[in-house]
């Protein structure tokens, strides 16, 4: 097992071999993603295989029947998503890293992708898959990865949540996207400090989207960590038929804010 803050420390033949006896865990589209060789052994793996397209001509032609060829790119190129198409067998990914591109040329042959549903850690997803799997890269942070989006959907449907935010992709896709069964959509509230007005606007709106799948939060640009809700809120939102007596400040941070699909 190889253990390197930086994936691009390890030479590419090495990954080349690695992958040769089996899968390996690494840093893909800022997220802890594994690749492999064989598609059905990640599906089997991770539950998901997403070919990982490195040159954008060739992107343009899987994508060519698809009514905004440009709108697909243009979400590809935000590095944070794998998009499904349905004249493909799978999900196909835009991979820009510089390791990942001399990998493929060393290789010879198609390189996949599979992504965890959640954010995991490196190790422990290197320890989940057992001796199929080779940790190549460990890092400190494990960002959200990618965005996966079904556009052979109508409207296309999020399937993961990762870096790119839903607002975000239904502005590079020019329309509207629905969400997979069991994605939550996150909304925050910001005042200055938290204490009055973004609290008692949370508890209002998520009464208001009671029943959906929505989580509203609030925070403060200058908020005192931790302090109590001031009473007239709390006296306001009782009128209302809503507690926060129990509800404490909390400072925005970025990433609470990174977190959040409308803020």
């Amino acid at each position: 097992m190889i253990q390197t803050t930086r994936v691009e420390l390890v030479p590419a033949r090495e990954l080349a071999r690695a992958l040769h006896r089996g899968m390996i865990v690494a840093p893909v589209l800022d997220g802890c993603c594994v690749l492999g060789l064989n598609p059905d052994e990640l599906t089997s793996a991770v539950g998901n295989a997403h070919r990982l397209i490195l040159d954008r001509q060739v992107l343009h032609e899987l994508l060519g029947q698809y009514p905004d060829c440009e709108a697909l790119v243009r979400l590809l190129d935000s590095r944070a998503v794998v998009v499904f198409h349905s004249d493909h067998g799978g999900g196909i990914g835009l991979g820009t890293e510089r390791y990942l591109i001399r990998l493929k040329w060393l290789l010879g042959q198609e390189l996949w992708i599979g992504i965890p549903d959640e954010p995991t850690d490196p190790v422990e997803l290197a320890e989940m898959l057992g001796g199929r799997a080779i940790l190549f890269a460990c890092k400190t942070s494990v960002g959200r990865g990618p965005t996966v989006v079904n556009v052979s959907k109508k409207p296309p449907v999020i399937d993961r949540r990762g870096v790119l935010s839903i607002l975000e992709v239904e502005e590079r896709l020019g329309g509207p996207v629905r969400l997979r069964d069991g994605i939550i959509f996150s909304v925050l509230i910001v005042c200055t400090g938290n204490s009055c007005r973004s609290p008692l606007a949370a508890a209002v709106l998520g009464q208001m989207l009671e029943g959906m799948p929505v989580l509203v939060g609030s925070a403060g640009t200058s908020a005192s960590e931790g302090a109590p809700i001031s009473d007239s809120a709390v006296r306001t939102a009782a009128r209302m038929g809503l507690d926060i007596s129990s509800v404490r400040a909390r400072q925005v941070t970025a990433e609470i804010c990174q977190g959040s699909d409308l803020i």
